[in-house]
């Protein structure tokens, strides 16, 4: 059997945390004043291990990049369109996609609220009387959309639409927001359940159904903030 490493031993020699007492006895003699023992954070402006970078410190200039494409690695590949030292530093470039943006030139961001949980875990149901009737309304959701966004398809208050992206679609209905994005639709998550009760079952539609998830050519992380979407009025 493994033997049980106390935790002031896992504490040495870990890069960028340094323990706040000398001996099991100063620990302890800190437990008794304080009624508790944490993991301490770094000593301020102790950068030491702190970065993982071959600098050991913040890069603004990602010296990863830099060496991926001095061994080889084509910057095409790497999603970036830029050249000379701006690619390497910090800037913003829109994800190539394969979808006809023409036909989905909206973009659907699913987004959480803080009295409605968004895991697997259902709402209770009285903390469902918290939502408003322009969040939802009986069995039916509202996706937040700019004015402007509004006006473009002919849309007022409480109109219901299709939201459909190259993954399927859901009907919702329409909340004008002038906190909206204009051109990005806004769904919430934690709705849509289809099991529990009749308390939590078939309310609202869940945005996960219609996630277009696209891949960051960098990382190889895929990308689940960039759906490309379209409405349809009903």
């Amino acid at each position: 059997m493994t033997p049980c490493v106390p935790v002031w031993e896992l504490q040495k020699g870990r890069s960028g945390l340094k323990p706040d007492y000398k001996s099991f006895d100063d620990m302890w003699k800190k437990i008794g004043s304080g009624g508790l023992w944490y993991r301490p954070v770094h000593t301020y402006k102790n950068w030491e291990g702190i970065f993982k970078t071959p600098s050991g410190k913040f890069e603004f200039f990602s010296s990863q990049i830099e060496l991926a494409v001095s061994g080889g690695t084509q910057r095409e590949h790497l999603g970036i369109g830029v050249s000379g030292d701006e690619m390497f530093m910090p800037h913003y470039e829109e994800l190539q996609t394969e979808v006809n943006r023409s036909a989905y030139p909206l973009v659907m961001i699913p987004y959480e609220m803080i009295n409605l949980a968004s895991g697997w875990a259902p709402n209770p149901p009285f903390l469902n009387k918290t939502l408003f009737d322009d969040q939802l309304q009986k069995d039916e959701s509202f996706a937040d959309i700019n004015p402007k966004t509004a006006a473009e398809y002919g849309l007022k208050q409480g109109d219901r639409v299709n939201v459909k992206s190259p993954a399927g679609q859901v009907r919702v209905r329409v909340n004008i927001f002038e906190g909206a994005m204009p051109g990005i639709v806004y769904l919430p998550l934690g709705l849509g359940h289809t099991a529990y009760d009749e308390f939590l079952q078939g309310k609202g539609i869940n945005p996960n159904d219609i996630i277009h998830a696209g891949k960051d050519p960098l990382s190889g992380q895929p990308v689940w903030w960039n759906t490309p979407v379209k409405l349809i009025k009903v």
